[in-house]
């Protein structure tokens, strides 16, 4: 592999494990900060979301570098889904919240498809780098795809720290053993 395609793929699993810790310091903020007025409701969405964009920006540095271009775009794709998946769970949140519109009924099935889609996006790209990410990547793609066979039952943090793992994969890629 060329240096240019290993420092891509080195660059996107960096990027892929920093949306991992924003999602889940999002994910706590969740859990330990009370919903309140506007400000606390974007201090909690903003980590989120960032996060978010993260994974497909990482998703893409690393897809860049596949001999194996329709897995490599569809993970892509999948990881933009799940971006605009992790935007309308906040949003919805944040309407529901702050006293807006309904939304409550989208909640769920919007949650569902957005942890099918960052499922997908780490099987797929797991599968789309899988002379790279070795064994490690072989496993990975068969959780990512179990996840998007038990989306239903799984909140979004999993393909989030699915796909951490497979950024410190990717980002170890080709470092020596004594570093």
């Amino acid at each position: 592999m060329s240096t240019t395609l290993t420092n891509n793929v080195r660059s996107g699993g960096r990027w892929m494990l920093a949306a991992a810790a924003v999602f889940v310091a999002g994910f706590a903020l969740i859990i330990f900060v009370e919903p309140g007025g506007l400000a606390t409701e974007l201090a909690v969405a903003l980590p989120l979301v960032a996060a978010a964009v993260l994974l497909v920006i990482g998703t893409a540095t690393a897809a860049a570098a596949s001999p194996s271009r329709p897995p490599a775009v569809g993970a892509v794709i999948a990881a933009v889904g799940c971006a605009l998946g992790v935007t309308g769970l906040v949003t919805a949140s944040m309407l529901a919240e702050l006293g807006g519109l309904d939304v409550e009924a989208l909640y769920i099935p919007v949650a569902t498809v957005t942890t099918a889609l960052g499922g997908a996006a780490v099987a797929a790209l797991a599968s789309a780098l899988r002379g790279v990410a070795g064994r490690t990547g072989t496993v990975l793609a068969v959780l990512g795809a179990v996840v998007v066979l038990g989306c239903l039952f799984l909140d979004p943090i999993v393909p989030f720290v699915l796909a951490g793992v497979l950024g410190v994969a990717l980002a170890r890629l080709g470092a020596s053993a004594t570093m």
